[in-house]
């Protein structure tokens, strides 16, 4: 009879279903009822509870980050009230948390609570709570501009008077920016000597070194003003207090007037790419034909990433030491790939194999080779592979590290009528566990380079080649020689690729015909 019935196993849906992270259920069980259950045999007695819809459930509650569902709801009911994002993001800090959420952070949490878990459609709920056009664009008067600078004579801040005229008024009062305007317009060239002679504020150290971080990741003084409703003077001050004779230089090497403002998918999509490259300048090269002109900068990338990161709750000096390689090894890695390709190409050009080089199978992420299956391969290679299987996709790798290979599962690079199979160059893995919510993991092998090139009936030339390559690319890690002649042979190897086999636009279309 099993330890656990199904009365607690609902508690622990509830909780999932609460928090989004089994670690936080499994805390939270315990803080409740003090019997420890480990995440694992939680989400293995759910799976069995649920039964075939577990991965759709699992998926529709699974959220990241430090914010719970429950924290989403009540945003959500704050936004309903409040109209704004930044509205409800003033007031979560009203409560003493200045380091809380951004509203970035609380909207991308509130689209997903609405999209994922009510199921309804996230544009028609905005567009019944939103502000008014109206609303969205009030229009004060002389009067009011007056009361303002009579209220800022007494407190002696922008974020005061706006607390004030909140308590006062009890609904949304105008943002920081809208009051400077107004008092810009009464005050004209006065503003600026009336602003400082006027100004009480003080504020603690702490406070001023977090709008250090804040800035040094924004760029602007008007956006950490916005972000803080401190008026941009009064921050720029302290900022100059805490920094001394260094405030200049730190503050042209971290200023950011036109720089597009990237979203939350873009740090994603960055997030996840170095975790596959380890290395910025590498992301930067692997997005610049998305952003074409626009594409940002390797320093600009990062920030963007340290950004999200410390939003969603990670510790971003934890996860940086995890997934970044050196410069070098990144190098040697695009190097072989190109060289592999080429000669994965060559090994089936002439038995009437449909091979391919670089394709995406599900138009984002690119695999490094991939074969349609055909009676003609079926009776070369020595793996067993199920009658649904109509491509096979090779992905080559240089890291033994588990967490960056899971990520592979999660491209698109399989599914119910594709396999992959990812071939470690350097090591081999001996035991690895497929996470259980990856769909089709019967579908997936890991396997090192010598199995592979026995497993699927290499020419022995080629082999050889190969069995070199790899030889000399452990080398090049310490060897400048070897380093430089793997340049060069991956340099003759990439123009061969492209002579013989066309470019990677025109791989795909015939990929995309034959599959």
């Amino acid at each position: 009879m099993s330890k656990y019935n199904n009365e607690e196993v609902l508690k622990w849906k509830r909780l999932y279903e609460r928090f989004g992270n089994l670690n936080e259920a499994s805390k939270k069980y315990y803080k409740e009822f003090k019997i420890n259950v480990p995440p694992n045999t939680i989400k293995r007695k759910l799976k069995e509870f649920i039964g075939s819809n577990f991965n759709t459930w699992y998926n529709k509650y699974k959220i990241m980050g430090k914010y719970s569902w429950d924290d989403a709801k009540s945003w959500k009911e704050l936004y309903e009230k409040l109209h704004s994002y930044k509205a409800v993001e003033d007031h979560l800090k009203e409560d003493g948390n200045i380091h809380g959420p951004h509203w970035g952070t609380i909207s991308n949490y509130v689209n997903n609570y609405i999209t994922k878990v009510l199921e309804v459609n996230y544009d028609v709920w905005l567009k019944q709570h939103e502000r008014s056009r109206r609303e969205r664009h009030k229009i004060y008067s002389e009067a009011d501009y007056h009361y303002w600078k009579k209220l800022y004579q007494e407190l002696g801040s922008l974020k005061d008077v706006r607390d004030q005229l909140r308590i006062s008024a009890k609904e949304n009062p105008p943002d920081a920016f809208t009051i400077r305007k107004g008092l810009q317009k009464i005050l004209k060239e006065e503003y600026e000597n009336w602003l400082l002679e006027n100004a009480k504020y003080s504020f603690p150290v702490e406070t001023v070194i977090y709008w250090k971080t804040l800035f040094e990741e924004y760029g602007t003084l008007k956006r950490l003003s916005e972000r803080t409703s401190h008026d941009a003077k009064a921050i720029k001050k302290s900022l100059k207090k805490l920094l001394g004779k260094n405030y200049d230089l730190w503050y042209e090497r971290n200023s950011k007037h036109h720089e597009r403002k990237w979203v939350i998918e873009d740090a994603i999509l960055w997030k996840q790419i170095f975790e596959e490259v380890g290395n910025f300048n590498e992301v930067k090269n692997e997005i610049k034909h998305i952003y074409k002109e626009k594409s940002p900068s390797a320093s600009q990338i990062r920030k963007v990433v340290k950004r999200f990161i410390f939003e969603s709750g990670e510790n971003y000096d934890t996860w940086i030491r995890e997934f970044t390689l050196s410069d070098i090894v990144v190098t040697i890695g695009k190097m072989i790939h190109k060289i592999l390709e080429f000669l994965f190409m060559e090994n089936y050009k002439d038995k009437g194999i449909l091979s391919f080089y670089e394709i995406s199978p599900n138009k984002s992420y690119r695999v490094d080779n991939s074969i349609i299956l055909t009676q003609e391969f079926l009776n070369l290679t020595k793996i067993r592979i199920p009658s649904n299987i109509r491509a096979i996709n090779f992905d080559y790798t240089i890291t033994s590290r588990l967490s960056t290979i899971y990520r592979k599962f999660r491209k698109g690079y399989h599914d119910n009528s594709m396999m992959l199979i990812i071939i470690t160059l350097f090591t081999t893995i001996k035991t690895f566990m497929i996470p259980l919510d990856i769909d089709y993991k019967y579908n997936i092998k890991i396997i090192n380079i010598s199995e592979f090139l026995k497993n699927f009936n290499y020419k022995p030339k080629i082999r050889e080649v190969v069995k070199t390559i790899i030889a000399l690319a452990n080398k090049a890690i310490y060897s400048p020689s070897s380093f430089e002649e793997l340049r060069t042979l991956s340099n003759n190897f990439y123009r061969k690729l492209i002579i013989k086999y066309g470019v990677r636009a025109e791989q795909q279309k015939d990929f995309e015909n034959f599959f």
